[in-house]
């Protein structure tokens, strides 16, 4: 009789899972190839049925290579900056999420070289991440409102806007020059968020 009450347990969390997975998201705005929607920093009980959706817009980037998105976080970056800043050029790159956009070095090889992630954050929501994530001992770029290095992954994180945004370098480099190339594409990249 455990078992069976257990059983119906797991189930009942299985379908709840699959039902949430699966709604529709009807009235949505359509998203175009410059823009990518980032939603408020809201709670599900203090959402509003009239909250709206804030959309930001980039310039879309240049390159010579077709496989290279520039749509939505896509055009902060372009190819001949990556290859700059970690010698690896990517000639294949795409939007995840549409909050994301991952560099590699081709369609066929899903090995990231870079990736950059945008989010919606409060200040108070940045310092939390700062306090987590933070190496207190590194000095950070001076960019947006505020910035810091990642302790474990010497990513660049700062806050523009009311975003914030990430430059993640995954190619295999000391850290030391992970975190140069974070910064440096990090100031390229919010000089783009306008």
């Amino acid at each position: 009789m455990q078992i069976s009450r257990i059983t119906l347990g797991i189930t009942c969390i299985a379908a709840l899972a699959v039902s949430a997975c699966s709604s529709d998201e009807s009235g949505s705005a359509a998203v175009t190839e410059t823009e990518f929607v980032v939603a408020e920093s809201v709670t599900a009980t203090t959402l509003a049925p009239t909250t709206t959706i804030a959309k930001l817009t980039f310039p879309d980037a240049t390159s010579a290579a077709g496989a290279l998105s520039t749509e939505g976080p896509c055009a902060l970056l372009t190819a001949a900056e990556i290859a700059a800043a970690t010698g690896d050029e990517p000639t294949y790159s795409s939007v995840v999420r549409k909050t994301e956009c991952r560099w590699q070095p081709s369609a066929n090889d899903p090995t990231p070289i870079v990736d950059v992630e945008t989010e919606a954050k409060t200040a108070d929501e940045f310092e939390t991440e700062k306090t987590l994530y933070g190496d207190p001992t590194r000095p950070a770029p001076n960019l947006g409102s505020d910035s810091f290095i990642g302790a474990l992954d010497q990513a660049a994180y700062w806050l523009q806007g009311g975003t914030m945004y990430k430059v993640w370098i995954q190619v295999d480099l000391a850290d030391d020059k992970k975190e140069k190339a974070a910064i440096e594409l990090a100031e390229a990249a919010a000089g783009r968020v306008g």
